[in-house]
C-alpha cells in the first residue's frame, strides 16, 4: 500500500536527479516522531542494491524522503517483456537477499517486499526500495495489515513485522521470478477465514 506520493526531482548542487516521496496522508505527531527515527535509520543505510536515501524532512507540515533515482525498469515491467533465464533469476535474488540481509542487521525491515520493490538499474543491478516506508505512517513499529501473496501469514494474521517476515516475502518473489506463476494465494485465504 503507498505511504504517498512520488516525485522526480533535480539536486542542483549535485547535480543529479533525485526521487522525492511525500507522505499522504499526513502522519499524526506520534508518526511523525517515528518517522523521523525510520529516516535517519534508512538514511545511514548503504549498500549497493538497497536505494540509497540521501536526506528527508518537512515541508510545512508535509514529511518527505529524497533518495536517489535509478534509471531503469521495474521487475515486473521487465518480466512482462522476457522470462529471466534461471542464472538470470538466482543472480538478481543473490543481491536482493544480500541487501535485505544487511538491511536487517541495520534494524531495517521492509515490511512489503514484492516485486514492484525491486528496480533493475541501467547497468543491470537490482536496487531495492521501500525499506521501513510500511511502518513509516505510524506511530509505532508495528506493521499495517497488508494483503499480498507475498505477504507473510504472521504479518497478515497478527499484524506482527520481522525479518522473517521479509525473508518469507523475499522466498515469493523468488517463486515468481523462477516460475513466472505467483505463489499460491490458498494459504493466505484459509488465514482470513474465506
Amino acid at each position: 500500500q503507498p505511504v504517498g506520493i512520488a516525485y522526480r526531482g533535480y539536486d542542483s548542487s549535485a547535480g543529479r536527479d533525485v526521487a522525492i516521496l511525500v507522505l499522504d496522508p499526513v502522519p499524526s505527531p506520534g508518526a511523525r516522531r517515528h518517522f523521523e527515527s525510520e529516516a535517519r535509520k534508512l538514511a545511514r543505510l548503504r549498500h549497493p542494491h538497497l536505494l540509497a536515501v540521501i536526506g528527508f524532512g518537512e515541508y510545512g507540515d508535509q514529511p518527505y524522503l529524497i533518495s536517489d533515482y535509478v534509471e531503469g525498469a521495474s521487475l515486473p515491467d521487465l518480466m512482462a517483456a522476457h522470462r529471466f533465464e534461471t542464472s538470470e533469476a538466482l543472480a538478481i535474488l543473490r543481491s536482493v537477499a544480500v541487501a535485505v540481509d544487511d538491511a536487517h542487521f541495520a534494524g531495517v525491515l521492509h515490511g512489503q517486499l514484492t516485486p514492484s520493490s525491486i528496480m533493475i538499474a541501467s547497468d543491470g543491478a537490482p536496487v531495492v526500495s521501500g525499506f521501513g516506508l510500511l511502518t513509516l505512517e505510524t506511530d509505532e513499529p508495528v506493521a499495517q495489515a497488508v494483503s499480498s501473496r507475498f505477504t507473510a501469514p504472521e504479518q497478515v494474521a497478527l499484524r506482527t513485522l520481522s525479518p522473517a517476515a521479509d525473508r518469507y516475502s523475499l522466498a515469493a518473489v523468488a517463486h515468481v521470478l523462477l516460475t513466472g506463476v505467483p505463489p499460491s494465494s490458498f494459504a493466505f485465504w484459509l488465514m482470513m477465514g474465506f
